[in-house]
């Protein structure tokens, strides 16, 4: 076949790919909130970021390769700093999921409501869930 039907078949099976990973780094976003400072599991998902890197980039999805690159980064600092974005952390490892869910298999969260977005500044998450806007 023509170059682009095969790169178009690697990246169907790399979409594939990508849904077994995606359940893997949403797992560890969960395992984060309970646990922030769990050194094992953000090894273990700065392992997962790197190769999703190389790999997003080689598939021609940048965007995600460049945020994955800014999640590793931030990886690499809560590994040495446990104070780092302590609040945060499931929280950017679930955008970041969410990011790989739109920008590669093409969806969009179920759970991400439709309609504006609203931004609640200092406002912790439980607090936040609790909010409904009209």
């Amino acid at each position: 076949g023509s170059p682009e039907a095969i790169l178009e078949t690697l990246r169907v099976r790399y979409r594939e790919s990508v849904r077994a990973t995606l359940e893997s780094v949403s797992q560890m976003g969960a395992q984060l909130a309970a646990r922030p400072d769990a050194a094992e599991v953000i090894d273990a998902l700065r392992r997962e970021v790197h190769r999703l890197r190389g790999s997003a980039g080689s598939y021609g999805f940048h965007d995600l390769s460049r945020l994955a690159a800014a999640l590793e980064e931030r990886l690499l600092q809560w590994a040495t700093d446990a104070t780092v974005d302590r609040g945060e952390r499931s929280v950017l490892v679930r955008r970041f999921a969410e990011a790989l869910r739109r920008d590669v298999l093409g969806e969009e969260d179920a759970a991400e409501p439709t309609g504006r977005v609203l931004v609640l500044v200092g406002v912790e998450d439980p607090q936040a869930s609790g909010i409904e806007a009209e």
